[in-house]
């Protein structure tokens, strides 16, 4: 699970290569499993499975790998 803004930075680096003639192609047919909701939302499905949440927070999370070295990783002209 993941909260609101959680991977906001990664999404236009992601458009972009979905955009480029170079990628485009290991993007056919490429859906995105994933949702990024607010505590609100959280909060809104668990009473509808008839719980009573006692607290629903997000809260910033560091993930390993971020930098760009990082992501070089078999892919030297990634960034070119």
């Amino acid at each position: 699970m993941a909260g609101k803004g959680n991977a906001g930075p990664i999404f236009p680096a992601v458009a972009q290569a979905i955009m480029d003639p170079r990628w485009k192609d290991c993007f056919k047919d490429f859906q995105f499993p994933y949702g990024f909701f607010t505590d609100a939302q959280y909060r809104g499905w668990l009473m509808g499975a008839g719980l009573k949440p006692v607290r629903v927070d997000s809260f910033p999370r560091m993930m390993p790998g971020t930098e760009e070295q990082d992501c070089r990783v078999g892919h030297p002209d990634a960034f070119d």
